[in-house]
């Protein structure tokens, strides 16, 4: 017996692909992990706790792997989704920025409107000539109107790309009015 849930321990390992499949959730067959959270067990702290990630991932839903093209400026380069976050950013250098503080060599932003990822300010559509990119982010995060597009990009290292796109989409969330109660998140 475990003696934290009162039940038999496995003998068998459970595998992720299984817990996955049992919640509706379908999985690529790389490029995905598993992360544990340690909540505090005071119970008003965990409400806290949760209640924080509840608005982040309202806001932060899907990411997604971005080979090497145009509108990626390193050989490794991860991008996540920032929902109905359009009125949050300005150009993009925040952004940029941010990923830079992170160590990676830089982040690409794009806005998704009328079906195209454009520029912040601007009309351009930087995916004009990459249909291949257009497609996989399309499928991969099922982007709506007025969502954000943080592309973290770095030459050495695809985890630092990856840490670079979520520090700057976090920092995006930080900077922003309706969320200024989520300052102490990336410091």
């Amino acid at each position: 017996m475990s003696a934290q849930t009162d039940r038999p321990a496995s003998p068998v390992p459970v595998r992720i692909r299984d817990v996955a499949a049992e919640a509706g959730v379908a999985l690529p067959a790389r490029g995905y992990g598993v992360a544990m959270v340690f909540l505090p067990r005071d119970k008003s702290q965990r409400k806290e706790c949760e209640k924080i990630f509840g608005e982040i991932s309202q806001y932060i839903c899907s990411e997604t792997q971005v080979p090497k093209s145009s509108i990626s400026i390193a050989e490794y380069n991860h991008a996540v989704l920032l929902r109905n976050l359009k009125f949050a950013i300005k150009r993009g250098v925040e952004q940029r920025d941010a990923a830079i503080k992170m160590g990676a060599k830089g982040a690409t932003t794009l806005l998704y409107n009328n079906g195209k990822f454009l520029i912040p300010g601007s009309k351009f559509n930087a995916l004009k000539e990459e249909k291949s990119i257009e497609k996989l982010l399309k499928d991969n995060l099922k982007p709506i109107e007025n969502d954000i597009i943080v592309i973290g990009s770095d030459d050495n290292s695809y985890i630092t790309a990856e840490l670079a796109s979520k520090s700057a989409a976090l920092q995006t969330l930080e900077n922003h009015e309706d969320h200024k109660g989520l300052e102490f998140i990336i410091r």
